[in-house]
């Protein structure tokens, strides 16, 4: 690991600068050390690990102080798991294999081929090391128990259980007899259902079940610098002011719900999101005093009303809103079947302009971008003249002002999907992040003058999906955040 120093560095075991372990090129740092999707202790207490979005890691006890950050070309790392002699650590990969880490040595000592298995859940060892165990994950469509030799990756064995359940997560056993898990349900709602697979005898069963709610959030700066985080919970959105309990103000949605879609205006005093019925509603802050805490002083504003090619599939797109920089104007973008955006009027909720879009790439009438290749996304400039929207394949840059095109970006191969997009203060710069796509090890971010239209940075960093940004008011520090967990600070310095 290469060692640097920073302000304010945190330190590892070995007095290293945490925030500059294994860094992609380009960037400073990074913030943050990746969404947590797993951790363990080994069995003699000595070790913590943690697997993350971003790779693996490995802290000492008693002081918690990280040792080392491994596997860190594609992230992901989904479980962790002890060897009971303390010496190995497994974990799957993103393509269905295991890895097998030597703690001491700090490599991988064995890679288990899962022969195009792509979905495991997490593996177990044996009590006396010699198997290594797991269940096929919720995307089988044929359920399997699979048992390897750690120490060369033979398959051992390989028994099928007759369950129709979509069950996960998983665990087993002590004895690895019994398997037990949680089931979705048709709609791939999560349901408390306990399932229970006795290995021995194949058979399965369900004692109860209970629904879970599902919840969303956004984040953004408010103008008098708070940091507002809009939560969706139910048919509602709560809005609260980071570091307080309590929320500034409930706003009641209609029936059935609002979507993932939503935007707050950089003036702080309007909010937008959209229901299942694709209408977009608006909210507004009508106290005169810059105090966001006023929750008595939001009141429903506008609603604009169902639009089957503007707004159709909107709710299940997170970047496809955006305020005007006065909060006067709306600009969407639909995740219809052949693309539409729009720029509306707040305050009418009329439609003040469409905004130019070319069809989606389809063969035979089927779409050609066959993984989610509807999401989109949205963002107005600093002074409100421009409008960047990105769909698959492409960056279209509108006068926001008529709705005309102005250019457009084609991407490249690996940002076919470049949804989350950010303007630079100075308004020169456009920054567009890619989401993940088949065949990715990173997601690029790529950096372009908004005057020719030319790319003239690319970053790699994030194992997913890179969704928002952030500038420095002298535009030379690029800030982003993804969907594994990371903030990476990127210096612009050298391409400006």
């Amino acid at each position: 690991m290469e060692k640097k120093k920073s302000a304010n560095p945190i330190v590892g075991a070995n007095g290293d600068d945490v925030t500059t372990w294994a860094l992609p090129e380009g960037a400073t740092a990074r913030l943050g050390r990746g969404s947590v999707r797993d951790m363990a202790f080994s069995p003699n207490g000595h070790y913590f690990a943690v697997g993350t979005a971003i790779g693996l890691w490995l802290y000492e006890l008693p002081t918690l102080s990280p040792i080392a950050l491994w596997d860190t070309e594609r992230g992901m790392t989904d479980s962790v798991t002890f060897s009971p002699d303390n010496r190995r650590i497994v974990t799957p990969t993103f393509v269905g294999n295991l890895k097998l880490w030597d703690i001491e040595r700090g490599v991988c000592t064995v890679e288990v081929d899962d022969h195009g298995r792509t979905d495991v859940t997490k593996p177990v060892f044996s009590k006396d090391g010699e198997r290594l165990v797991v269940f096929s994950g919720p995307q089988a469509k044929v359920k399997k128990i699979l048992s390897w030799c750690p120490r060369t990756g033979t398959l051992l064995s390989e028994t099928e259980i007759p369950t129709i359940y979509h069950v996960y997560p998983t665990c087993f056993s002590p004895d690895l007899r019994l398997l037990a898990g949680t089931s979705y349900d048709t709609n791939n709602h999560p349901t408390a259902e306990f399932i229970a697979v006795d290995v021995a005898s194949r058979r399965s069963y369900r004692p109860h079940g209970e629904k879970l709610p599902r919840i969303s959030h956004n984040v953004y700066r408010s103008p008098n610098g708070k940091i507002i985080s809009i939560n969706q919970y139910g048919d509602n959105l709560n809005v609260r002011e980071a570091g307080k309990s309590e929320p500034i103000v409930e706003l009641i949605g209609p029936e059935g719900g609002l979507g993932r879609a939503k935007a707050f205006s950089p003036t702080g005093h309007r909010i937008a999101s959209v229901d299942k019925n694709d209408n977009i509603h608006i909210w507004e802050c009508t106290s005169t005093s810059d105090n966001t805490t006023e929750g008595d002083s939001w009141k429903k504003h506008t609603t604009v009303i169902s639009d089957a090619e503007f707004i159709y599939g909107l709710r299940h797109s997170p970047a496809g809103l955006a305020f005007s920089p006065d909060g006067k104007r709306l600009a969407s973008i639909s995740r219809s079947r052949d693309w539409k955006a729009g720029l509306w009027d707040v305050d009418s909720g009329k439609q003040v302009a469409e905004l130019p879009l070319s069809p989606p790439p389809r063969r035979n009438g089927l779409l050609i971008a066959t993984y989610r290749g509807y999401d989109t996304g949205i963002a107005f400039s600093p002074r409100g003249d421009i409008i960047a929207g990105g769909k698959w394949g492409e960056i279209v840059l509108w006068d926001a002002t008529e709705g005309k095109t102005l250019m457009t970006l084609p991407q490249p191969e690996e940002s076919q999907r470049p949804i989350t997009l950010g303007f630079s203060p100075c308004g020169q710069y456009l920054a567009s992040g890619a989401w993940w796509q088949r065949g990715l090890q990173k997601v690029p971010i790529r950096l372009w003058k908004v005057e020719t239209g030319e790319n003239i940075a690319t970053f790699w960093g994030h194992t997913t999906d890179v969704q928002c940004f952030a500038f420095s008011q002298d535009n030379t520090l690029l800030v982003s955040g993804g969907h594994d967990g990371a903030i990476y600070l990127w210096d612009l310095k050298p391409h400006l």
